[in-house]
């Protein structure tokens, strides 16, 4: 059976390379996924778009290095120290022409809640049924989260963290299967500076049903 993202990729659920995560490394080249704009909240995020035709993600590296990350609220204490080193590295990857993008096992009203309750800088982009964690090899039904880390009882990816450049290519990758480590900001910084991008003008704006 296939799942399609946006109609323009699909993913077998059945596919043998589907049953174990396997996360996407440094030189690997990311899925040119179509995005559903309006499941998230876009804010300090430099990417010109029509937003009623949605918009790809190799189009989005265009205007500068692009970091993505995922989260769930599921990991709880894990999570909220995955969010507070976003928020610590955001400015620095602002100020280096960066742009931050993490998708979320959360829904439109959760992560307008979030968002607000917590001070979020960064777009955060709801991420339906694990699908894009899944093209980024952190996610699968047949590995499941909940069956190999304690407290974790939902059906939820893997922590990651990846930088894509303009060549649609992945120059850096964090990958957490024991839930042990946190982001480090110096090597993430290390490959955004080098990148040699200049600032863009920053457009922010929130996105979210009337």
């Amino acid at each position: 059976m296939n799942n399609r993202i946006g109609g323009d990729y699909s993913v077998s659920t059945t596919n043998k390379n589907q049953r174990k995560v396997n996360p996407l490394t440094q030189t690997d080249s990311v899925p040119n996924i179509r995005l559903s704009v309006e499941q998230g909240i876009w804010q300090n995020f430099t990417c010109a778009f029509d937003e009623s035709l949605g918009t790809h993600l190799h189009g989005m590296v265009n205007s500068g290095p692009l970091v993505i990350s995922f989260y769930s609220p599921d990991w709880k204490s894990y999570g909220q120290r995955h969010l507070e080193s976003l928020k610590d590295v955001f400015r620095d990857i602002r100020e280096s022409g960066g742009n931050i993008l993490v998708f979320t096992t959360e829904n439109l009203d959760q992560i307008k809640n979030r968002v607000g309750e917590e001070n979020l800088p960064f777009t955060m982009l709801h991420d339906a049924n694990n699908r894009i964690a899944q093209l980024f090899g952190l996610y699968s039904p047949f590995d499941a989260v909940w069956d190999k880390i304690a407290g974790i009882d939902e059906d939820v990816p893997f922590p990651g963290t990846f930088v894509i450049l303009k060549n649609k290519q992945i120059y850096y990758d964090f990958t957490d299967l024991e839930f042990s480590r946190v982001l480090e900001k110096k090597p993430l910084m290390v490959i955004i500076k080098q990148a040699g991008w200049t600032k863009n003008k920053l457009i922010s704006r929130q996105k979210g049903p009337e």
